[in-house]
């Protein structure tokens, strides 16, 4: 269980996703309302997503290969940058959508039942949020990242949808097309910042703050006369630090390779490349 529990949590945020969508689809049938239909087709690609990244995860726990000497840990940045994607091209659809109905507007039909439906579902995406908060905390995961922010947008896109519902019945003017073209835009904008930070992740970007820490370690390590530098790179659950030092007599022994490694242990470093530097 511990060796998917990455899987089993997507997995369980798929179904939720899931039961979601068929209900706000109901109900955007039902009212004729553009908005809350966005909203339910945005639950059926989280509902694919979620599946997307539990693949993700069972390809990031198989074991390294000669070929993968690292694993296949960035795999989980792979799905992140996916979500990412699937974000942005969404809501450019429900841009488009959205500014149709805009220019040609058709009868919302209000139903307090059905208003009260959709409001019962804004707990299941709050839930969602906590749920993939504690998985991380388990767990630490830019996929639970990703999806975890993704529920908060959900959030706040059901809310708008209601609201444009509950406006059209109350003031006589139909905001569906306006909502969606604010749902839209929060999700292009937030697309397009998810997609920076998992490029940054899967182009190797360094763990600066890491790197200080080991390169502060090492350098008061006997026998290390100084630290050239040190590279930090990340491979999903295993981190691999290359570090250069310069030693009195050009040479680094096993023994002060264990002593390195035995200061910085508590980094969890999985593998540590030990070189000299001039």
């Amino acid at each position: 269980m511990k060796k998917n529990f990455g899987a089993a949590v997507v997995f369980i945020g798929a179904a939720v996703n899931l039961a979601l969508f068929l209900v706000k689809l109901y109900i955007a049938l039902s009212c004729n309302s553009i908005s809350i239909y966005l909203d339910s087709i945005n639950n059926a690609l989280d509902s694919l997503v979620c599946v997307a990244a539990g693949i993700g995860f069972i390809i990031a726990e198989k074991e390294t290969t000669q070929k993968y000497p690292f694993g296949f840990g960035r795999t989980e940045g792979v799905v992140s940058f996916l979500i990412s994607v699937i974000i942005i091209v969404t809501g450019a659809s429900f841009l488009y959508t959205s500014l149709g109905r805009i220019m040609f507007p058709l009868p919302v039909w209000y139903s307090t039942r059905r208003a009260l439906t959709l409001l019962l579902t804004i707990p299941a995406k709050f839930g969602l949020l906590m749920f993939y908060k504690r998985a991380s905390k388990k767990q630490p995961s830019a996929v639970f990242g990703s999806l975890g922010l993704d529920s908060i947008l959900d959030f706040l896109i059901t809310l708008c949808s209601l609201s444009a519902l509950v406006l059209s019945e109350k003031i006589g003017l139909t905001f569906d097309g306006i909502a969606g073209l604010v749902i839209s835009l929060i999700l292009i904008v937030q697309g397009i910042k998810s997609v920076k930070e998992s490029l940054s992740t899967l182009l190797g970007k360094r763990d600066g703050e890491l790197c200080e820490r080991i390169e502060k370690a090492v350098s008061l390590v006997d026998g290390v006369k100084s630290v050239k530098s040190v590279q930090c790179h990340s491979y999903g659950k295993r981190t691999v630090a290359d570090i250069t030092i310069e030693t009195e007599d050009s040479t680094v022994s096993k023994d002060l390779i264990e002593k390195i490694k035995g200061e910085i242990k508590e980094e969890n470093i999985t593998e540590i490349f030990v070189g000299i530097g001039g």
